[in-house]
């Protein structure tokens, strides 16, 4: 069910056997989701999480006149995002963990390169999301 206790929108499917979620969103949403897991002895764990939507090739098709680069991706601690243009427009930069937990929040206006430095991050996989005036694009960063 959903967080609320709404059952799950038609679109989305949860199959018990192989314990994975599908189906194709019919709208950009975001959708809390609360999943409890039962056992035999009636005992029973929770788990939340969020699920966000966007449209196929929407991200490709939002960021097409940015020209968006990042780079060096992996990274040992510092990358750079780069716009063909100088943006005069907001941009904000988060970086997440896989959890989706915010590790790093930047605003930016009227930039056309930033660096962002991860020193002290552990290794492992990050999740960078770029807000550019509420257009939304998402790259996993890879840490050494």
């Amino acid at each position: 069910t959903l967080s609320d206790g709404k059952p799950l929108p038609s679109w989305l499917n949860f199959n018990a056997q192989t314990r994975t979620f599908s189906g194709t969103p019919t709208n950009i949403d975001s959708l809390n989701i609360k999943l409890t897991a039962v056992d035999t002895k009636k005992d029973s764990v929770n788990i939340s999480f969020s699920i966000k939507t966007v449209k196929k090739n929407w991200i490709n098709n939002v960021f097409a006149n940015e020209n968006v680069k990042i780079y060096p991706n992996p990274t040992k601690d510092k990358f750079n995002i780069s716009f063909d243009t100088k943006l005069n427009k907001n941009v904000i930069v988060e970086v997440s963990n896989v959890d989706g937990k915010l590790l790093l929040s930047k605003s930016f206006h009227n930039i056309s390169e930033t660096t962002i430095d991860l020193t002290g991050f552990a290794k492992g996989i990050y999740i960078l999301k770029l807000n550019v005036d509420g257009k939304i694009f998402s790259q996993k960063i890879f840490l050494e």
